[in-house]
């Protein structure tokens, strides 16, 4: 039943605007046709709030507000068109939005919940620190590059970072400091990095990003970039604090985003291992 569930909701993210459009006002038209071809009050009404909710969730909050009026107008019709002599325009007018206001309550409250439940989404593939991506969510977004890379023979570089020397910033300023300076180098990394560079603390002083579509020549101006911006970072520090960056370019794409990471660690640990506060640069295999 989850699975059918999970299929179902996979393929209503995956339709088109004009999709859910369409779809939707032809269900809406459906509707209305069953319930003014019968000539009873059968409580059609309620049927409607399916396509409502569906085009408030699924497409846009403004589309279910603006289905919840076409709904109230369809049933109106069908009501009105089998209204007895002694039914007023008072009645009908009043029962119409009774059903109008039901629908849009839902919708609104359908909105709130949406609200939440993007942000719980995005605290879950954030650092609560950083602001960056999670180990998590930068995996599964490096994994997706890998397809890319390997279904389009396109070439990306990944760099990895670890802060030198942060262990003596948190035993001799503090804790608070060593999250200022987790920050700090947050902010360099989303100032010098291109928007569609995605960068994620992995945890504790450990940092990684990734440059879709971008080989080592490419990389190396960028890279550039950045060390600089973090050798100037490093000199507004009290303790003295370096970065070891190894970055590996994968022109062919690796097995997957384990591997590829593995790789860059690699790198880095043989940079921190030698001399430590190095830019070095790599291609996988």
């Amino acid at each position: 039943m989850k699975v059918a569930q999970h299929q179902v909701n996979q393929w209503l993210h995956q339709r088109g605007a004009w999709q859910h459009v369409v779809g939707n006002t032809v269900i809406m038209l459906a509707i209305w046709g069953v319930d003014h071809t019968i000539r009873m009050n059968l409580g059609f009404s309620i049927f409607y709030t399916l396509p409502i909710l569906t085009l408030a969730w699924y497409f846009n909050i403004k589309a279910g507000y603006l289905a919840s009026g076409m709904a109230a107008v369809l049933w109106a019709i069908a009501e009105a068109s089998r209204a007895t002599p002694d039914t007023t325009i008072v009645f009908l007018t009043w029962n119409t939005g009774v059903r109008l206001g039901f629908w849009l309550l839902l919708v609104f409250l359908l909105a709130e919940l949406k609200a939440s439940y993007r942000q719980e989404q995005q605290l879950a593939r954030t650092d609560f620190l950083t602001g960056l991506l999670n180990r998590r969510a930068f995996a599964e977004a490096l994994a997706q590059e890998i397809f890319r890379a390997s279904r389009y023979s396109l070439p990306f570089t990944l760099v990895y970072l670890d802060v030198d020397n942060f262990k003596a910033v948190n035993d001799r300023c503090g804790h608070a400091a060593g999250d200022d300076l987790l920050q700090a180098i947050a902010i360099v990394l989303q100032q010098t990095l291109r928007s569609s560079d995605p960068a994620s603390r992995l945890g504790g002083d450990e940092f990684a990003c990734f440059l879709p579509q971008t080989n080592q020549g490419q990389a190396s101006h960028l890279l550039s970039r950045l060390f600089d911006a973090l050798t100037h970072l490093t000199n507004t520090q009290a303790v003295p604090i370096g970065f070891s960056i190894g970055a590996v370019t994968f022109m062919q794409a690796p097995e997957s985003a384990d591997a590829a990471l593995a790789a860059a660690d690699k790198l880095m640990y043989n940079v921190k291992t030698h001399g430590k506060n190095q830019l070095v640069q790599s291609i996988y295999g």
